[in-house]
């Protein structure tokens, strides 16, 4: 039996505003998704600016359950230092109302049955998935999946696809295939390699997808990095979905 769900983290801002709306609730949204995280009893757990609450009700209203907190964002402070606080925040909070804690990112997506899945693998514990930033260009091939109430409905394989063949330029200097090693290795502690049926990442950042309370309270409270950075540190096991999961994770960027 997996505990109620958490989906926390932090969204601002008009353009990530447009990704959250269009890409990861109506991916939360999926049908299979929606009713795992339903029967389930998550809640969505928001920090946000005053100016993106209004727009944000309107987004989640019906979906889930949703808190949101306001939050003044410092125009001099780093934003990944900001999003680091409010990850600790949000997973302490998960944990002392003893809910299992999943990292949400505006522009996260996820495949059609992605939630089914995960709180299959969470009867095991913890878990941790990583994913491919995409090129925002991939909306036109997305949207041929969106359903007439703007919901997105997209097979793993065919995400997967997508995502790869519209990798974000970002991520091309962490490809190995085509890498001398050692010479040329790519100076990054992120690799990937495209195998067959299948791209395996590896990475020390690693989003919790599923974090018990007890892992929760372990958390030390970072001094500059996200959730995903801070993962490496937590001494426990954690389960990574294989391509038998039948999950796929990715994140959608501009250029």
């Amino acid at each position: 039996m997996t505990l109620p769900l958490i989906l926390g983290g932090m969204v601002y801002g008009p353009t990530f505003l447009d990704i959250f709306e269009r890409f990861c609730v109506a991916s939360l949204r999926s049908p299979a998704n929606l009713e795992a995280l339903r029967g389930n009893g998550a809640k969505v757990m928001l920090y946000t600016d005053r100016e993106s609450i209004p727009r944000l009700v309107s987004i989640l209203d019906g979906v889930l359950p949703y808190e949101l907190y306001e939050l003044t964002p410092d125009p001099n402070d780093w934003l990944f230092e900001t999003m680091g606080g409010v990850h600790f925040v949000a997973t302490r909070r998960a944990a002392d109302r003893g809910c299992a804690f999943h990292m949400l990112m505006p522009d996260q997506m996820y495949s059609e049955r992605y939630f089914p899945n995960l709180f299959r693998l969470a009867e095991y514990g913890d878990v941790l998935h990583n994913g491919l930033n995409v090129d925002i260009l991939a909306s036109a091939e997305l949207d041929e999946y969106r359903a007439d109430d703007g919901s997105l409905s997209v097979p793993s394989a065919d995400l997967g696809d997508i995502a790869w063949h519209l990798l974000h330029e970002r991520m091309h200097a962490y490809l190995m295939n085509c890498a001398q090693v050692p010479k040329r290795m790519p100076s990054s502690h992120f690799h990937i390699w495209r195998a067959r049926d299948r791209v395996m990442l590896f990475s020390p950042h690693n989003s919790p997808v599923y974090m018990t309370p007890e892992t929760a309270r372990r958390y030390p409270k970072p001094a500059t990095g996200t959730l995903d950075a801070q993962i490496q540190w937590m001494v426990g096991d954690f389960v990574c979905p294989s391509i038998a999961a039948d999950m796929v994770l990715i994140g959608l960027e501009h250029k």
